[in-house]
């Protein structure tokens, strides 16, 4: 790696000489190109990497720091984000992207690098530590798959070797449509998570119900509230009788029984108050 300057704060935190930020930058394969760092008042630093790890120490900066990978392609100028509180490890992926644009509730991130400030930067770590907890979830599927347990993305130590967290990489699509995203297996074609950027909490997600409860479950039907919160409803046959059955959507019970008397095709709404209705 080649190292890289930025400028200086006057007054760096106290033992700031000694806190690190380092990390891998990968979509799979490592990304070569150059790595930033910037904190809310506008310092920065930065190295360029051609096997994706890279390291900073935080003398001169004030965490929280902003993370950036940029690389060129055949395709042109790519860039993924990721975000460190504080010392220690803050890889930088599509998956890190996504957390930090659904805490940050926008998908122009540039636009954040570009103009930071200290409110801003407070807002995104405040609101990190649930969109990650969201990914985690709809990711679970495919951490079982590589034994891989609920990790944080950004933390989570890994190297780029196609195994463990890499090979999760290796085989996710994070596709954005407008204020929208979509995470996708690309083995099974599975939809992981499907959401408002800015409201990963609102996502309809696979890895939240199991195949053997989906195998019974049928006539299904789901709404969500007008503050994101969502609710499905099904049928399944039990003791030789249709019961009725809800669920929170991305919980991870077994619903409640709402009637054990053959109910058929049920039908879910929610009023202006945010009360559920299922007939």
């Amino acid at each position: 790696m080649a190292g890289g300057g930025g400028s200086s704060a006057s007054s760096p935190s106290a033992n700031a000489s000694s806190i690190s930020i380092s990390g891998v930058a990968a979509v799979g394969a490592a990304i070569s190109g150059r790595i930033s760092m910037l904190d809310a008042s506008g310092q920065d630093r930065y190295v360029d990497t051609t096997d994706g790890s890279f390291s900073f120490k935080i003398q001169g900066l004030h965490a929280p720091v902003l993370l950036r990978a940029q690389w060129t392609d055949a395709t042109g100028l790519h860039s993924l984000y990721s975000f460190a509180s504080a010392g220690g490890v803050a890889n930088i992926t599509p998956l890190t992207h996504l957390a930090v644009a659904a805490a940050a509730g926008t998908t122009t991130l540039d636009a954040l690098y570009s103009a930071p400030s200290a409110t801003a930067f407070e807002d995104l770590k405040n609101a990190l530590p649930a969109a990650i907890s969201t990914l985690q979830a709809a990711l679970q599927p495919m951490l079982s798959r590589y034994a891989l347990n609920a990790d944080n993305p950004i933390t989570f130590r890994f190297v780029p070797d196609h195994t463990g967290m890499d090979a999760v990489l290796d085989n996710i699509a994070v596709v954005y449509s407008g204020s929208n995203v979509t995470l996708t297996d690309k083995a099974t074609g599975t939809t992981l998570l499907a959401a408002p950027t800015a409201q990963l909490s609102a996502s309809v997600s696979a890895g939240t119900w199991g195949t053997a409860a989906a195998a019974i479950a049928t006539d299904t039907d789901v709404a969500l509230s007008s503050t994101g919160t969502g609710l499905v409803v099904w049928t399944e046959l039990a003791g030789g009788h249709t019961t009725l059955k809800a669920r929170v959507l991305n919980s991870t019970d077994a619903g409640v029984t709402l009637s054990t008397t053959d109910a058929r095709t049920p039908r879910l709404a929610f009023d202006g108050a945010g009360n559920a209705l299922a007939v």
